[in-house]
């Protein structure tokens, strides 16, 4: 989805013991849990998935009142892989793609959400009819989208499977040959930027984000993740046709070994759009702002062995300009972790903590269990940054879901 959410695995830190409830947060839910998603802003509430211990999936949704969540709907979603928690958000419309064609599922003021249902104009359908080589196998799928023109424009991840492959090609490796759309141009139609990516066989494109700046300019950025010379990819597009200018390349970041992005340290990417749009990047080194030109600069810098500095949880535009998501520990010393609310001008420059709350390692259950902190998820949305701490409990205790909105 549009929005982009991490957790932060703390199991090596030290432990503490603390209050029940840690000042700045509220229990939300108390349910066997394996997992807590945002999901985004939509109808005016913010929305976000459960998965249970049970295989479950809950969607849950709940107005922002104050520093806290209100008015909480459950959304039952039955059991199984719903492919919410990979689903595009866009507008009000949850976006999933299910046996080959996007599905769409409204998400309503009320805070139920409508049966999924197929998706009008759906761009993958468009791509598939008139970008597959006769003979050819291939599918897309939606991963990132922006209104542009009146109209919404898609960045589609794919592959394509010639008929001549061998397995490996088309069955173990992913479903075949890396290729990348965007859809659609003024005219409905699916435009292929296959070309534009560096290796096709062993790379691919991931982390895809549009971006219209406040001349109407269109922006496309995404990871290019070819073995050993991986990087960031940023082009305009004119958003009449969709055609791709001058891609322009970013293959390191400072403290990165050059063109290399390991798994544990692969980047997360956000466009911030003003006057123009740059990209926001984060990685277990720090957060830059790269503006498609020159070095990116570093917003803050984190330090993966010692854990410091803060990971880039989640951004987005509020308040006229970026808020940014910032979880780790402060320095060496701390045990707890901090949740910082990081605000910066709309193009990600001079970035400063406009809020914070702690989220402590452990939450007592009784003098002989506790409930430990797996991790914290957070969204942005146009009533502050709205985040959640998973504490899972070592007895027979249901696990603790905490929430927390922060302002500034």
């Amino acid at each position: 989805m549009g929005a982009l959410f991490a957790v932060l695995v703390i199991a090596a830190l030290p432990s503490a013991t603390h209050a029940a409830t840690p000042r700045g947060w509220e229990q939300l839910l108390a349910v066997p849990a394996d997992g807590v998603f945002p999901v985004g802003w939509a109808s005016g509430r913010a929305w976000f998935l459960l998965e249970r211990s049970d295989d479950e999936q809950v969607l849950y949704s709940a107005r922002v009142a104050g520093g806290r969540l209100a008015s909480l709907v459950a959304n039952p979603m039955g059991k199984g892989d719903q492919g919410i928690a990979d689903a595009l958000l866009s507008g009000s419309t949850l976006v999933g793609v299910s046996q080959g064609t996007s599905r769409a599922l409204t998400l309503l003021p009320s805070g139920k959400v409508s049966g999924w249902a197929p998706m009008p104009g759906d761009p993958v359908v468009i791509a598939r009819g008139s970008l597959v080589p006769a003979g050819y196998a291939g599918d897309w799928t939606a991963k990132a989208a922006v209104t542009v023109g009146g109209r919404t424009v898609w960045a589609l991840p794919g592959r394509l499977c010639p008929p001549d492959s061998d397995p490996h090609h088309c069955t173990i490796n992913g479903g075949g040959y890396s290729s990348f759309a965007v859809c659609c141009t003024s005219d409905g139609q699916a435009v292929d930027l296959t070309s534009l990516l560096r290796n096709t066989v062993k790379g691919g494109t991931s982390q895809p984000g549009l971006g219209v700046d406040a001349h109407g300019r269109l922006w496309l950025t995404w990871v290019d993740n070819v073995p050993n010379e991986a990087g960031i990819d940023f082009v305009q597009l004119d958003a009449t046709t969709l055609q791709p200018g001058h891609v322009q390349f970013l293959g390191a970041l400072p403290g990165v070994v050059p063109g290399r992005f390991p798994p544990f340290l692969a980047p997360a990417l956000f466009l911030g759009c003003g006057d123009a749009c740059s990209v926001v990047v984060g990685s277990a080194f720090g957060v830059f702002r790269w503006p498609g030109a020159g070095p990116a600069a570093a917003l803050w810098r984190s330090d993966p062995l010692k854990g410091t500095g803060g990971q880039l949880l989640a951004a987005g535009p509020y308040g006229g300009g970026l808020a940014l998501a910032s979880y780790g520990r402060k320095n060496s010393a701390a045990a707890d972790l901090t949740l910082g609310l990081v605000r910066t001008d709309a193009e990600g420059r001079n970035p400063h903590t406009a809020a914070s709350v702690t989220a402590v390692l452990e939450i007592p259950r009784d003098p002989s269990h506790v409930a430990s902190l797996e991790g914290v998820t957070a969204m942005v949305t146009p009533a502050g940054l709205v985040a959640f701490a998973l504490y899972r409990s070592d007895d027979a205790r249901p696990d603790l879901v905490l929430a927390t909105v922060l302002h500034g």
